[in-house]
């Protein structure tokens, strides 16, 4: 039995050699982004990600190279309940709304949905792996993240699945 967990395990490793886990200070990324709009999300192509913002209704394009290597396990993660589930490497469905963080060549950084009275934010780039999320005392952990984790870290500052902020305090940009 220890010798086929071995071979799965080393066969995982192989498969997944680019793999790595990202570690995001989500307040830098806020201040840093500039771009943050609640957009419509209607087409995807092999890299880009069109949506429609929709205070102004303008067409917008994104850069989401990240999408590829995420789709094996966005498929997975398809028809997830964004307030019980992981959403790191999640994609949302054309005709979705997410609130999107990028940079200056519209790279797409974080997403987050409206969850209540905050957003809950994710890294969509991530791989198996996933995220590891770093916030100040305005954000929170997750609750998947809470209640998923044996670590005491994740109920406080750090989470693996990202974090809740509130709504009020985003601007869009």
């Amino acid at each position: 039995m220890k010798n086929l967990i071995l071979i799965l395990l080393l066969t995982l490793l192989a498969t997944n050699l680019e793999a790595k886990n990202r570690h995001i200070d989500f307040d830098n990324e806020l201040k840093e982004a500039e771009v943050i709009k609640l957009c419509h999300v209607i087409s995807y192509s092999d890299t880009t990600m069109t949506v429609i913002h929709i205070k102004s209704g303008d067409t917008l394009t994104f850069n989401c190279k990240g999408k590829v290597s995420a789709d094996a396990y966005r498929r997975r993660t398809l028809e997830i309940d964004p307030s019980t589930n992981e959403m790191y490497g999640y994609w949302p469905k054309i005709g979705e709304s997410v609130l999107i963080l990028a940079d200056s060549l519209h790279s797409i950084k974080l997403m987050a949905l409206e969850m209540g009275s905050d957003y809950k934010f994710w890294d969509p780039n991530a791989d198996l792996l996933g995220s590891w999320f770093h916030f100040s005392k305005l954000a929170r952990p997750t609750v998947y993240c809470r209640d998923n984790s044996p670590s005491p870290m994740n109920q406080k500052d750090n989470c693996f699945d990202g974090c809740l902020y509130p709504i009020e305090l985003i601007n869009e940009r």
